[in-house]
């Protein structure tokens, strides 16, 4: 299941750049977000600083959830 969404990438010309940690929960979960908000929080705010340590101009991930997140 990983490999799929980036070889469409490659093959469109995009250049993917992993992120550290790019395969670890956004800390969504469903109802874990309502139920262990503080929790949540603080997994999605390691995310995000992943993301921006990245330096990727754009993000693309495949569950609404975590972008919501």
């Amino acid at each position: 299941m990983k490999t799929q969404p980036r070889e469409l990438l490659a093959q469109a010309g995009v250049p993917v750049k992993e992120m550290q940690g790019c395969e670890h929960c956004c800390g969504f979960g469903g109802t874990f977000a309502m139920k262990y908000g503080d929790i949540s929080m603080a997994i999605v705010d390691e995310k995000c600083a992943n993301i921006k340590a990245s330096g990727a101009q754009n993000v693309v991930l495949g569950n609404l959830g975590c972008m919501l997140n």
